[in-house]
């Protein structure tokens, strides 16, 4: 369930590192007609991609943005990154873990965020990434806004355009990327 906790309870005995402004009791929240936003980056062992991936996240135009990261126990170099971005992301935890799907549903759970989106530690979002998620979310009046939004995929040369979501979503078939999703909370609720 999004929200369960703030802090995630170390449940490994190989926890390594634990940070970020919610351990110094700075939690954000929802305001009026500015939802909160959680971006989860799961990570293992990305020292070449992951600053690059939380500076995505720090230079979103849409403010109020919480920037969570799941790393399953990284060697040193990515736990520097980390320790040099403890002003910036709201929370990670580094420990051993079950794997990425493990890493974001950990994430999931942490997340205070109205709306949620996945992040990969090799993937970024444009600046105006999520104000524009967060306005065509709240483009339908409040009763039918979607509980998914999402976009057209872009990485450099890179273009996957997103597809309307069927029935092959529940059989493996993504036609649309994960990254690109903006999920009300009470889809994770619901599954």
């Amino acid at each position: 369930f999004p929200g369960r906790f703030d802090r995630y309870p170390d449940l490994t005995d190989g926890r390594k590192a634990e940070g970020g402004r919610r351990l110094r009791g700075e939690l954000r929240t929802s305001r009026p007609g500015e939802p909160l936003v959680t971006i989860v980056t799961a990570v293992y062992d990305n020292e070449d991609s992951l600053q690059r991936c939380i500076d995505s996240i720090r230079n979103q135009t849409y403010r109020n943005v919480e920037h969570i990261v799941v790393d399953g126990g990284s060697p040193e170099g990515t736990l520097e990154i980390l320790r040099a971005n403890e002003t910036v992301l709201d929370y990670y935890v580094s420990e051993p873990d079950k794997g990425i799907y493990s890493a974001m549903n950990k994430g999931i759970e942490l997340a205070r965020g109205e709306y949620i989106c996945l992040l990969n530690s090799d993937d970024r979002h444009e600046p105006d990434f999520v104000r524009r998620s967060v306005e065509e979310a709240l483009a339908e009046p409040e009763g039918q806004r979607p509980d998914i939004v999402y976009s057209d995929f872009f990485d450099g040369g890179t273009h996957l355009p997103a597809q309307p979501l069927n029935d092959g979503i529940l059989f493996g078939n993504l036609n649309v990327n994960h990254c690109t999703f903006l999920v009300h909370r009470n889809c994770y609720d619901r599954v």
